[in-house]
């Protein structure tokens, strides 16, 4: 809820130039103008989350996307979360040198290698983070 309007302010620490950018300007004024909560479903719909699950359902789907994560390299998720960041915070050229850094970077980790051996040996990669 971007509950400010009730109170007769305006959203802070960057809320609506965040929302605006997930979710687009129109939807993001919409729901500051108005204060009206995003439940899950419309959520969903604007991608602000990607899945929605059941109460019953949830400790399940949490955890097959927990398993999924975990055979993933930790160096990857790093960089995947500043490029995303830089993707909408930043110029393409901005966001160009911080991509090279990071794939330079990657690619002389031993994950870099693991994934590169456990692809070309058709198995899961074992990835520890080095």
């Amino acid at each position: 809820i971007q509950a400010f309007v009730g109170v007769g302010l305006a959203p802070d620490a960057g809320g609506l130039f965040l929302l605006g950018r997930a979710i687009g300007l129109s939807r993001a004024t919409q729901l500051a103008m108005t204060g009206e909560p995003l439940g899950a479903e419309k959520a969903l719909e604007y991608g602000v989350v990607y899945k929605v699950s059941e109460v019953d359902k949830l400790d399940k789907t949490v955890n097959q996307l927990l398993m999924k994560l975990r055979r993933s390299s930790d160096n990857s998720f790093a960089a995947i979360k500043e490029l995303a960041w830089s993707s909408m915070l930043t110029d393409w050229d901005r966001y160009a040198e911080i991509e090279l850094r990071l794939q330079r970077n990657l690619s002389l980790k031993e994950d870099f290698k693991e994934g590169v051996i456990a692809y070309s040996e058709r198995r899961r990669p074992k990835f520890i983070g080095k």
